[in-house]
């Protein structure tokens, strides 16, 4: 995915190496201030994910449907993510979203829903809207 964005956002990350390696270093960082579990939305991403969870000796967590993402999404205390649906579900079940910008639609996301003052508001509204979005869209074969 970060392929098809990398020339929209200041992600300095050029090669496949380069970027399993971005997110091995991240995920080591952040296992030393706790646990880290890694998640996919969609089948492409998740076997990336299977392979940076195997090299970090981190959890996987394998979801079937929404419904399991985002249940394990309400255990965390924040998610960090390169995809906009993450970031979504993190946001609309009031777990802190932080997120990597790898295009300009993070980019926008962060800057339009994830201030804090509008937050609770944008988070209810997000959260009727976008449930049938889900339904029909998450864990394809994207």
């Amino acid at each position: 995915v970060y392929l098809n964005y990398r020339h929209e956002a200041d992600f300095t990350v050029y090669s496949y190496a380069e970027y399993i390696d971005f997110w091995c270093d991240l995920i080591l960082e952040e296992r030393r201030k706790g646990e880290v579990v890694i998640g996919a939305t969609t089948q492409g991403d998740a076997s990336i994910a299977k392979k940076i969870a195997q090299l970090t000796n981190s959890l996987f967590m394998e979801c079937e449907t929404h419904r399991e993402f985002q249940s394990e999404v309400r255990k965390c205390t924040r998610v960090i993510a390169g995809r906009m649906h993450a970031l979504i579900m993190a946001h609309i079940e009031g777990v802190q979203a932080v997120p990597i910008n790898l295009s300009r639609k993070l980019i926008s996301f962060s800057n339009e829903y994830l201030i804090e003052g509008e937050a609770l508001v944008i988070r209810n509204r997000l959260k009727s809207q976008l449930e049938s979005t889900f339904e029909k869209n998450l864990f394809s074969n994207d």
